[in-house]
């Protein structure tokens, strides 16, 4: 397979109730960006279908990364700034 570009660490949140506790887990992925696409663990977007990349921040570095592709928005929570995987994508939408 072809090396990515660049990788953004996501996780996704899941809150269950179980014997009247409330259980968190909480699963790591991973954005993958290539040069025609960028991949999750769900979901395959076309970069001609992405028209931007942007972060809002929650508290200290966490926060949402928004895809904003022709089917919608799409948010990723995210730990760690996104800003290196956000300035290569829109380095190769400028090519």
């Amino acid at each position: 397979m072809t090396q990515a570009i660049a990788v953004q660490p996501y996780v996704i949140i899941e809150r269950a109730i179980a014997n009247q506790e409330q259980m968190i887990t909480v699963h790591a992925h991973e954005l993958h960006l290539f040069k025609t696409k960028i991949v999750s663990h769900l979901r395959e977007y076309t970069l001609h279908n992405v028209y931007d990349l942007s972060y809002k921040i929650i508290s200290g570095k966490e926060g949402f990364l928004y895809l904003h592709t022709n089917q919608g928005v799409y948010s990723y929570i995210v730990r760690t700034d996104p800003s290196a995987f956000i300035r290569e994508f829109n380095d190769l939408r400028s090519k």
